[in-house]
């Protein structure tokens, strides 16, 4: 009965050690914008920070945003030097795919920084004050193990205010 209490222990415990070594962390991200209150017709720049990283040698993130607020420009992604060696990204009207790897690595890359950017443009009939929101999600991440992991962010940006022209007061004639 003993030996069954140990062997059954032994069991429990492999199974937790495993499941736990299953289990990666999730990619920290960020999204940040180079203008917090566009006006309606401008441009912003967005870009895709990695803020966390527990090791990867692929990731494929989709940024997708509010098509009522934005219209796709264009995107740019980061080049060698970048997080991770070998960068592509595709851009259409309603989302955008940054597929970023090195498939040369002997280890897990763990440096932080630009996964890329995109521009997206305020539509011109967006009233002030409406917020637009730019969604990350990892569609596709993988470590040097090949364990799966995960990650997301958002991003909202509120449409300015229009602007007061301030009135001019008029001033008195000087008298002599």
């Amino acid at each position: 009965m003993k030996n069954l209490k140990s062997i059954l222990l032994l069991v429990l415990a492999l199974s937790f050690v495993l499941s736990i070594s299953a289990f990666a962390a999730d990619i920290g991200m960020s999204v940040s914008v180079d203008n917090e209150a566009p006006n309606p017709g401008d441009t912003i720049t967005a870009t895709v920070n990695v803020t966390e990283n527990p090791g990867v040698i692929l990731v494929a993130a989709r940024a997708t945003f509010d098509t009522d607020v934005f219209s796709y420009v264009d995107d740019s992604v980061s080049t060698k030097g970048g997080i991770l060696d070998d960068a592509a990204s595709i851009g259409k009207s309603d989302n955008v795919l940054f597929d970023v790897g090195n498939d040369t690595a002997k280890e897990n890359i763990t440096s932080t920084g630009s996964l890329g950017s995109f521009q997206l443009k305020v539509k011109d009939d967006v009233a002030p004050g409406t917020t637009g929101k730019i969604d990350v999600a990892v569609e596709e991440a993988y470590n040097f193990d090949f364990d799966e992991l995960g990650g997301s962010t958002s991003k909202s940006v509120t449409v300015a205010e229009a602007a007061v022209e301030p009135t001019a007061v008029p001033t008195a004639e000087p008298t002599a």
